[in-house]
C-alpha cells in the first residue's frame, strides 16, 4: 500500500517561486510515500526518452545541511511521469523541499523548487 500524491512541475514557469505540492506524509510512514511527478515546459508535457531524470532534496543533519538525491523510477518516458521514492532518512517532521534535474546530453535544465510536509507522530 503507498501513499501516492501527484505533482505537475512546469520548469517554464515560476522558477524563482516554490510550488507547493499539497503532498502531506507521516514521519513514521516506512516505504510507502512516492511523488508521481509530471515534467512539463510551458503546460506541455516532456518527452524524458534518454534523459536522465534525478531530483536533489536538503535535509538537515545536525549543523549541515546535506543534499540527498530521491530514488527515481521513470513511469512513462514519453509522456514525463517520473515517480520519487522517499527513503526513511528523509521522514523527519516539516517541510522539505526539492527540485528536479533533467540531463539530456550534457544539457541540463532545473525545476522550481517544490515542497511537501511530513507531520510529526507521537
Amino acid at each position: 500500500m503507498l501513499k501516492k500524491y501527484n505533482v505537475d512541475i512546469d520548469f517554464g514557469k515560476n522558477l524563482n517561486k516554490v510550488i507547493n505540492s499539497k503532498a502531506h506524509f507521516h514521519e513514521k510512514d516506512r516505504y510507502t510515500s512516492v511523488l508521481v511527478c509530471h515534467l512539463k515546459m510551458n503546460d506541455k508535457l516532456i518527452n524524458i526518452t534518454d534523459c536522465e531524470v534525478y531530483a536533489d532534496i536538503m535535509v538537515n543533519e545536525g549543523d549541515y545541511k546535506t543534499a540527498i538525491c530521491l530514488e527515481t523510477n521513470i513511469i512513462d518516458a514519453e509522456k514525463g511521469i517520473v515517480a520519487f521514492g522517499l527513503s526513511e532518512q528523509l521522514m523527519s517532521a516539516g517541510v522539505k523541499r526539492f527540485q528536479v534535474h533533467i540531463n539530456y546530453k550534457q544539457q541540463i535544465i532545473h525545476s522550481p523548487m517544490v515542497e511537501f510536509n511530513i507531520f510529526k507522530g507521537l
